[in-house]
């Protein structure tokens, strides 16, 4: 049996090592996240990733949205090509009986939630395709929220925590002004809870810029016409509904790509088909 490392003790490492662990002898993780080194998860040992020389194993195994930078990150290491293994996105299984359950009892209060407090919102990004194609959020990373109203992102960092006391809620800030925000404004809002295969929400919120929406990702801006956000109905979902945008195709096809449907054997975070830079941004909506 192989000796395999796994790279990030996230989501997608998590799940590659639920995949791989009959497979491989797994003897331990390694993560950027020098805080967690020497932890353990499920009895191995996370390494930092600059400890990786230093170990004796036959492959890497890794995955998910940053694969590309984990990768670059091996190689400049001076790690085999040969011995770095990427696991195709569509065969990363996140989702457990467990978190199923949790994600799915999760967004019932939520959307009850919002709806007590007229908070208009829709599910977006990877988890509206998982919606369309018949499957439970908890099958991606994290289920993704957005708000039509920063007043409203406003409202919920406020009241949430009270509201929710079952749930871990944390709030990210703006580090520095942007195009479309300032310093100490709202970012995103994260919801999760303690379990070891942990739910995960991520609430954020549009921004008007022009004639388009746009909303922040990493150090770049995703940005839409606003008429794809004109209109909100609610989808089947199981055994109830969630809002999703009526214009849903032309906004998943602006983000993915027409074949969107389709389980992609891989996608980075930088395959995004509307994602621009600040100065690409300012250009757009200043022209005339």
């Amino acid at each position: 049996m192989k000796k395999a490392i796994i790279f990030s003790v996230g989501f997608a490492g998590r799940a590659i090592y639920r995949k791989a662990k009959d497979e491989y002898q797994i003897i331990g993780f390694i993560d950027s996240n020098k805080e967690i080194s020497g932890s353990k998860y499920e009895g191995i040992t996370i390494y930092c990733v600059d400890e990786i020389n230093n170990l004796d194993f036959d492959v890497i195994l890794f995955g998910g949205i940053w694969y590309e930078e984990m990768e670059k990150q091996l190689l400049s290491l001076g790690i085999d090509k040969n011995k770095i293994i990427l696991v195709p996105e569509s065969e990363i299984p996140y989702s457990t009986n467990k978190r199923e359950e949790a994600t799915d009892e999760a967004i019932k209060k939520l959307d009850i939630f919002f709806n007590s407090k007229n908070i208009k919102y829709i599910v977006y990004g990877s988890s509206l395709i998982t919606i369309l194609r018949k499957k439970s959020l908890s099958c991606v990373t994290d289920v993704d929220l957005i708000l039509a109203d920063y007043k409203n992102l406003e409202f919920l960092a406020n009241n949430l925590a009270n509201s929710f006391p079952e749930y871990n809620i944390s709030i990210k800030y703006f580090e520095k002004d942007t195009f479309t925000r300032k310093k100490g404004d709202i970012r995103q809002i994260v919801i999760n809870d303690n379990s070891d295969e942990k739910i995960s929400f991520d609430i954020i919120s549009m921004f008007t810029c022009g004639n388009f929406l746009v909303h922040t990702y990493v150090n770049k801006f995703i940005y839409y016409p606003k008429h794809m956000f004109d209109n909100i109905i609610r989808y089947p979902y199981k055994d109830f509904d969630l809002p999703i945008p009526k214009h849903y195709d032309e906004i998943l096809t602006a983000l993915y790509g027409k074949d969107y449907i389709i389980p992609p054997k891989k996608w980075s975070n930088n395959d995004y088909g509307n994602i621009i830079t600040k100065e690409e941004l300012e250009k757009l909506v200043n022209k005339k």
